[in-house]
């Protein structure tokens, strides 16, 4: 939801960071979060709805009640 992504865009303006997230809830959360903290024009914040393998494979998210506990 971009917790610490968000925290280290307002913390650190020149800091380059790329974040993934995985479930598209959480994505759209993070999302009206970015927007929420006026970060939609920074330059250095990229939000990917993604999920990030060694191998490339596809991964199927298993929701839990919270989103937070969701696995891959």
């Amino acid at each position: 939801m971009g917790t610490l992504a968000i925290y280290l865009a307002l913390k650190y303006p020149n800091l380059k960071i790329y974040s993934y997230e995985a479930d598209p809830e959480n994505f759209a959360i993070y999302q009206e979060n970015i927007k929420l903290n006026n970060l939609q024009d920074h330059e250095n914040l990229k939000a990917f709805n993604l999920a990030v393998t060694k191998d490339g494979k596809d991964v199927y998210i298993n929701k839990a009640y919270q989103s937070g506990a969701n696995k891959i």
